[in-house]
This record gives C-alpha cells, structure tokens and sequence, in this order.
C-alpha cells in the first residue's frame, strides 16, 4: 500500500484541479452572467449547472483518494489494524462511486444509442 500512496495523491490532487476547472467559471457564470456575446440567461443556468455538477462528480472521488492517502499513510506510521480498515474503507469508498457512475454512463449511452436508432427508424 505504501508504494501506491504518491499515485493516490496524485490522482487526488488531478480531481481537486478537475473540479475547479467545472466550479470556477459555474461561479463565475453565478456571479457576473455569461460571455456578453450571448447573454442567454437559460444558456447559462444550463452551463452553471453542469459545473457544479461535474465539479461534485470530481471532487467526491479526490476525497476519499485523499483520505486514502491520508489511512496509508497512518498505517504506515502506526502499523495498527484500525487504519487499515479506515484505509480499506476509504478505498471501498472510491470504487462503489466509480462503479455507480459507470453503471449510469452506460444506461445513459444505451438510452442515447436507442434514440439515435429510433431517430433514424431503424427501431420503432
């Protein structure tokens, strides 16, 4: 476990970047409207939602990868039982979201791929 913690961080620290690149400019959008080109009030509920949406999608996983790091890193200190269950279960934590989210990809791209086909009559 000990060799993995630096990856962990890593990855950590890339989804807390991620999530700001969504949240800033939602803020942004929040606080001061949208590009002046367009001043499409609707346009930009639509992008501050989505924002914050993605901006919470990547920054539920960076947690528990920090958390993660953090129990390694206890473990490594303390060698106690205790932190690698809090380790473990930060880590169970990760791979449930991930799986959650990957499960609603795919039952969202099945749902877009039957549209496409009906769109096109090839399913009626």
């Amino acid at each position: 476990m000990a060799e993995t913690r630096p990856w962990v961080m890593t990855l950590s620290v890339a989804g807390y970047i991620a999530a700001a690149m969504f949240i800033v400019p939602a803020l942004y959008t929040c606080f001061f409207g949208g590009p002046v080109a367009t001043r499409d009030v609707g346009r930009d509920i639509g992008n501050m939602t989505f924002g914050f949406v993605a901006g919470a999608l990547c920054l539920a996983p960076a947690t528990w990868l920090m958390q993660f790091a953090s129990d390694i890193n206890d473990l490594q200190q303390s060698k106690k039982m205790r932190h690698l269950k809090a380790a473990l279960a930060a880590q169970k934590s990760f791979w449930k979201f991930c799986g959650i989210c990957t499960l609603i990809y795919l039952a969202l791209f099945a749902i877009g791929l039957l549209f496409a086909l009906m769109s096109r009559g090839i399913v009626h």
